[in-house]
């Protein structure tokens, strides 16, 4: 029999990773003449006294409707657990970061170690090197850095590369990794000026957050942090340090440590594709879904949905301009759509697209799906969820207090189920009031970390969006569309600002302009609360199906092609 359990030995919940384990009456009864070895690797299981043996093989559990066909178990191996260590939440092959670093042309051997930190501090990903020449060795670390950035996630790149001369060895031949780990000196990681920073972007941040002080290398997700609290990040470092640190970064590593390694070398070129896990898009086999946000344009808060996918569909999505300091938001969605589609293409993503957005987010996925398909790239799957085919103009949110109304209302989609001040105490409060009391209340109550929001430059996105959203009035769309709607429909504002007939279409406005396939999911909950935990499997059945659909229907219309040609 196959288990797959936590360092207690409890069994894991279904896609969570653990240690596999086997019993039953042809297991052996241990190492020969080795007592230690055998109660290491073949406890007895102190309710039945039945014997297991621990494998070192990591897995994860999957319903047996997942399994596929031929599959013999839904026992999914992921490799061994020596091999494999977890820094800031993400799974790393540590065999796969040394890899990587090989095949640098100076590099004759690669080592890459993650020890435990002392203090309960978190785990930091080094790297040992043996160059080929010592020539330019002095310069070797940082060129080893940009390299991996070219070719790695950011939480894949080590926190420091040391050259040496060997490696050492064990008594029975084997790397000794223990004794590289034992060189790293946990307060200085990265050293000079680095580590100043590194310091200085801790304690800069623990303020924000209101901590007494960080691990510099401990996720802000685990200590609360939300999407806007990375946009309030983004604007203490720009106030506090002078320089602008893109927000797809300070998500993909959102850490003090890499906070100051973005900074220090703040002149790399960032890309605006935000990766929500640790497969890089098109290198690992799942199919990559891109999905758009809704009208505040921070993807983030589809980080849930990302990761209840990730088994089977990696997901990324684009952070459009406008957050940040100097930038100008666009406020057409054919624009927005341009420069979706050219980030895509340039971060390497190749047809059949999928294709799908959040809200607003859909308006934008049908676009960036036209131009795709105008280059003559397949698109499998275009997905809208909860979008609706709008006539109003909504010129009266072009007044600050409205948008911050607006952005209220957004607040309490997001996070309002996890706060005591409902939204009706905030009547009588001026529009921008009724926001800061709101995101105070919900600070206070330990939903999110402290906020210190760029304002100003939100208001001038989300009045962007609103413009574009009014002016758009989309062509036919060729090709297939699927509709993922709610069963509870629309909050009343949109209602009332509403003056076309779109919501009377079960397709929410769509049926009249798609000249393909229209498919029509219906899922539970209501459009702000259809990402909510309690929703969110609903939504990843239905996505989960939708990607499958679709991938299947092209394979099958390439292959009828083919025939055809021949």
């Amino acid at each position: 029999m196959l288990r797959v359990v936590n360092e207690r030995g409890e069994p894991c919940p279904d896609w969570v990773i653990g240690e596999i384990e086997i019993s039953g009456q042809g297991l052996a009864r241990g190492y020969l003449n080795d007592p230690m070895q055998t109660a290491e690797r073949f406890p007895v299981d102190s309710t039945s006294g039945e014997r297991r043996y621990r494998t070192g093989d990591l897995g994860r559990f999957r319903p047996y409707a997942m399994a596929g066909a031929g599959t013999p178990t839904p026992i999914q191996f992921l490799g061994r657990e020596d091999s494999q260590v977890k820094v800031q939440g993400y799974r790393i092959e540590l065999g796969e970061v040394e890899a990587a670093l090989a095949s640098h042309p100076l590099v004759a051997r690669a080592i890459a170690v993650a020890p435990h930190a002392p203090d309960g501090w978190q785990r930091t990903l080094h790297a040992f090197v043996v160059p080929r020449a010592t020539s330019a060795a002095g310069e070797l670390p940082q060129a080893l850095i940009a390299h991996l950035r070219g070719s790695l996630p950011t939480y894949m790149v080590p926190a420091s590369i040391r050259l040496i001369e060997q490696v050492p060895l064990s008594a029975n031949g084997k790397v000794d990794r223990g004794a590289l780990a034992a060189t790293i000196r946990p307060d200085s990681a990265a050293g000079g000026a680095t580590g100043r920073l590194q310091k200085e972007v801790a304690e800069a941040v623990a303020g924000l957050m209101q901590l007494d002080r960080i691990d510099p290398h401990r996720s802000l997700f685990e200590l609360g942090a939300t999407s806007l609290t990375l946009v309030s990040v983004q604007r203490l470092l720009s106030e506090r340090f002078g320089r602008v640190v893109a927000l797809q970064h300070i998500f993909e590593r959102p850490t003090a440590a890499g906070f100051a390694s973005a900074l220090a070398d703040w002149r790399a070129p960032t890309s605006p594709l935000i990766r929500f896990d640790s497969g890089r898009p098109g290198e690992d086999n799942r199919p990559v879904l891109a999905l758009m946000p809704g009208v505040l344009s921070l993807p983030f808060y589809l980080r849930g949905l990302a990761e209840a996918l990730a088994d089977e569909i990696a997901t990324v999505s684009v952070q459009l301009p406008g957050l940040a300091e100097g930038e100008t938001p666009f406020d057409t969605i054919e624009a927005q759509a341009e420069y979706v589609a050219s980030e895509l293409r340039r971060a390497g993503l190749r047809p059949p697209y999928l294709l799908g957005g959040h809200s607003f987010g859909g308006l934008v996925a049908i676009e960036v799906a036209r131009r795709l398909r105008e280059g003559g790239e397949a698109v499998a799957l275009l997905m809208l969820g909860d979008t609706v085919r709008t006539a109003s103009r909504f010129d009266a949110l072009q007044t600050d207090d409205l948008a911050y109304i607006a952005m209220t209302r957004a607040l309490y989609a997001l996070y309002g189920r996890a706060t005591r001040l409902p939204y009706e105490a905030l009547d009588g409060l001026p529009p921008a009031a009724k926001f800061e009391r709101a995101a105070r209340q919900m600070q206070e109550e330990g939903v999110f970390g402290a906020l210190e929001l760029p304002l100003a430059r939100m208001v001038a996105v989300f009045k962007a969006n609103f413009r574009a959203l009014g002016s758009y009035r989309p062509a036919p769309i060729p090709g297939d569309v699927a509709v993922v709607r709610t069963a509870g429909g629309f909050p009343a504002e949109l209602l009332e600002r509403e003056i076309g007939d779109a919501l009377d279409d079960p397709a929410l406005g769509w049926s009249e302009l798609v000249r393909g396939r229209l498919e029509l999911r219906t899922i539970p909950g209501d459009h702000l609360s259809m990402l909510d935990p309690a929703h969110l499997p609903s939504m990843t059945g239905a996505m989960r199906d939708l990607v499958r659909e679709g991938l299947a229907r092209h394979r099958d219309e390439t292959q009828a092609a083919g025939g055809l040609a021949r």
